[in-house]
């Protein structure tokens, strides 16, 4: 009799417990944060990520967080997807300004062609055209992180600064506002010879008595200066061939780490001196023949000379490095220029097989439409 007894209590302890989990859930469902939403006033009027601004008005999205993207008349977009702490944003056509509101761990990202954009907190203005395949990217506030297939890493662009850049000329510039470079102290070489004026710093003041009580070390050291990776890491272009005109450029050359001497080479293609770049690069060459800055080297030469429009020795240069590196990290870069080399000196015809390896060897790279276009699989 016990037994039966027992049995009514234990089910309304089970169902007293299944509510509390219910509620719990619940609860903890209310709590789980969730993707941004955003409103979009003007444009097309359609429902969904789509956004197309009409030719005479502006259309304007209002995220939850507090952020806000005007696209320019004209202007198509689409949100690709939101997350609990940003989103992630295609610019197919025209232009934008952006004002992304600075929270810990934001992760916002603005898509346009190839380029990539990467945002913490920021103001900026985006254009994107995609039939001449060209960016514009002007930093009113903040900074921000630009990726592309015309650099072998993350290029930092910062308030004040403009960054531009064309696929089909494989060019690439960051510039202050004006237009002049980064900074003005040293001007664009001519020539590979040409020197550059030496650049003088100003004296250090004394140095001041040591104190009584060492303070702590620093772990920089006290004459810590940044590392050319670093600078060009943060954008400082300008910098590195400053502190290369100081040492000398003909003995940086001669002498710089790889290392330096690779960093030295990309800021003077990011700053438009392509004789010096060219310098750089064949130094890498003939000082370390073995490893991956030769072979790298290599494929920046013939980007260098495919922006110089020098097609033939820029198909050269990727030649050598596919044969060199056939599976390294700018095969796929390296297979495309000299598709677009043999197009340019030999014709589509002679071009057709690169496009059809192309397409076989990298069907969602960066370069499929040309590969296509050329291969009239279109």
């Amino acid at each position: 009799t016990h037994h039966h007894a027992a049995r009514p209590r234990r089910r309304a302890t089970l169902a007293l417990a299944a509510a509390a989990v219910l509620v719990g859930g619940l609860g903890t469902w209310r709590l789980w944060p969730r993707p941004l939403s955003y409103e979009v006033r003007g444009g097309s009027g359609f429902d969904g990520p789509y956004v197309s601004a009409s030719p005479l008005s502006p259309a304007e999205l209002i995220f939850s967080d507090g952020s806000n993207l005007q696209a320019d008349p004209g202007c198509r977009l689409r949100v690709d997807e939101t997350y609990r702490n940003g989103a992630r944003v295609f610019v197919e056509r025209g232009s934008t300004t952006t004002r992304v509101t600075h929270e810990k761990a934001s992760n916002w990202t603005f898509v346009a062609g190839p380029f990539e954009v990467h945002v913490t907190g920021t103001r900026f203005a985006l254009s994107w055209d995609p039939l001449v395949e060209e960016i514009d990217l002007r930093l009113i506030e903040g900074s921000v992180e630009v990726r592309s297939p015309l650099a072998q890493g993350p290029i930092v662009v910062r308030a004040g600064q403009r960054f531009r850049a064309a696929v089909s000329s494989r060019s690439l510039m960051v510039t202050e506002g004006d237009g002049v470079p980064v900074t003005t102290a040293v001007p664009a070489l001519e020539s590979a010879s040409t020197p550059v004026a030496a650049v003088t710093p100003p004296p250090e003041p004394a140095p001041a008595p040591a104190p009584a009580v060492a303070p702590p070390p620093n772990p920089k050291g006290p004459a810590h200066r940044d590392s050319w990776q670093e600078l060009l890491t943060r954008g400082d272009f300008e910098s590195i061939v400053v502190a290369a005109n100081a040492k000398g450029l003909d003995s940086c050359v001669s002498n710089c780490a790889a290392g330096d001497l690779r960093s030295l080479a990309d800021a003077a293609r990011y700053t438009g001196r392509g004789d010096l770049a060219e310098k750089c690069l064949l130094a890498l060459r003939q000082r370390f023949p073995t490893g991956a800055h030769a072979a790298a080297a290599a494929f920046m030469l013939g980007r260098t000379h495919e922006t110089r429009n020098r097609p033939t020795t820029a198909q050269r240069w990727y030649e050598t490095y596919l044969a060199e590196s056939p599976d390294g990290e700018f095969a796929a870069e390296a297979l495309a220029g000299k598709m677009r080399a043999v197009t340019t000196t030999r014709g589509p015809a002679s071009a057709k097989p690169l496009a059809l390896e192309y397409l076989r060897r990298y069907p969602q790279g960066v370069h499929v439409r040309t590969a296509r276009k050329i291969a009239g699989v279109e």
